[in-house]
């Protein structure tokens, strides 16, 4: 059975069913009555993620457009698709072994077993570069409020940062290693939107991309090449490149700063990093969107599955071949919750860098030894590892 064919034998109630079992995943309705799920394709923390019972299908409403229940697992395990499809069939008592097989790859690109290491990146298809061509569609104009937060002009010219009037959105092109437009997200100034989502019509998976890394490219239009790097910087947001670029404008050898677009590197991302990018080191500086050294118990606890997704996160890349791998945490308390790492500015992501980058073993002691203040060690690593 492909994957195809199960979700056209699943029901929408055994769906829901095995995400409540599975992962504690409970629906929430809004007032239109659509079914909502947390947005856990990306790691957010809203209900973004619309299930419609009629499709069997989801959407997501902040980052990730149109996905499937595969793509949900596959987010959920940090696993391939085909490790996804056997987890689903398997739950269900399906005993074949047809192998699921993602339909941007030929026959003959896929090796035979369920751990397929993506050796091609598979592409979003190229969206018409006319979109952007005419100031008519998207002007070119920039919001004050990121210049005032410190990204400049030049750094959303760079990155090619359009302005919608009509919708009050700042619009965000993304471009792939090839130099090819293949999604636009906009940027919400409405109180009543979600702040980040692709632009209907123009959704792409933001898993099969890292934001900002058409500016490495070294070839031709349509070229893989890419200048190697020995270190990049993964973060979660478009933001946070931009305030980058103007960071070490002029810097001898400034950092390599990317998007994943989400608290989440996929499987296609890791690919990218130890592939066509040829890094030796990757740093997570994600989001602070827990505080893993509170004071608070209460908070302490709720920290726990930010902190996991973090390590595992960070491990996964490890086991895909990236050589070194750190976590970029704040434990000097430079930032505030929900901020990343380059909120604050130059001086503050410096100290960052400087002082609060781990390597995984070492990120996994720091946060025991604090944990061993409020509980005892059987109880602090059952709550760490457990």
């Amino acid at each position: 059975m492909t994957a195809k064919q199960l979700k056209e034998v699943l029901t929408a109630e055994q769906i829901a069913d095995f995400l409540e079992k599975c992962y504690k995943l409970i629906p929430q309705s809004n007032r239109t009555g659509e079914t909502r799920y947390e947005t856990v394709c990306h790691g957010g923390d809203g209900h973004n993620l619309a299930f419609y019972h009629d499709t069997k299908t989801f959407y997501c409403y902040s980052n990730c457009g149109s996905i499937d229940l595969f793509n949900i697992v596959a987010a959920l395990e940090s696993c391939e698709f085909p490790v996804a499809f056997k987890i689903v069939k398997n739950y269900f008592g399906i005993e074949d072994e047809e192998a699921y097989r993602p339909q941007e790859y030929n026959e003959e690109d896929l090796e035979q077993d369920e751990t397929y290491n993506f050796p091609l990146i598979p592409f979003s298809p190229p969206i018409p570069e006319r979109i952007l061509a005419s100031d008519q569609w998207y002007e070119k104009r920039y919001y004050a409020g990121w210049i005032k937060e410190g990204i400049s002009i030049e750094a959303m010219q760079a990155h090619d940062i359009r302005w919608s009037d009509s919708y009050n959105h700042i619009v965000i092109p993304h471009r792939d290693i090839r130099g090819y437009l293949v999604g636009i997200r906009r940027r919400s100034l409405e109180d009543w939107e979600p702040k980040y989502m692709p632009l209907r019509g123009y959704e792409h998976h933001l898993g099969t991309n890292l934001y900002g890394i058409h500016r490495l490219r070294t070839g031709e239009i349509g070229e893989t090449k890419l200048k190697r790097v020995k270190e990049v910087v993964l973060a979660e947001s478009e933001k946070s490149v931009l305030l980058a670029h103007n960071y070490f404008k002029g810097a001898v050898a400034p950092p390599v700063v990317l998007a994943t677009c989400g608290f989440n590197v996929s499987p296609i991302q890791m690919e990218i990093v130890k592939g066509p990018l040829c890094s030796e080191k990757a740093i997570l500086a994600f989001d602070k969107d827990a505080n893993i050294f509170s004071s608070s118990v209460e908070e302490l606890n709720e920290a726990i599955p930010y902190y996991k997704k973090l390590v595992k996160t960070a491990r996964r890349l490890l086991i895909k071949g990236v050589e070194e791998v750190e976590i970029m945490y704040d434990t000097v308390g430079v930032l505030q919750p929900k901020d990343s790492p380059f909120d604050r500015g130059e001086t503050v992501y410096k100290v960052l860098y400087d002082r609060c980058r781990f390597n995984v073993n070492a990120f996994e002691r720091i946060v025991l030894n604090h944990y061993l203040d409020f509980y005892k060690y059987e109880d602090a690593v059952k709550l760490i590892k457990g």
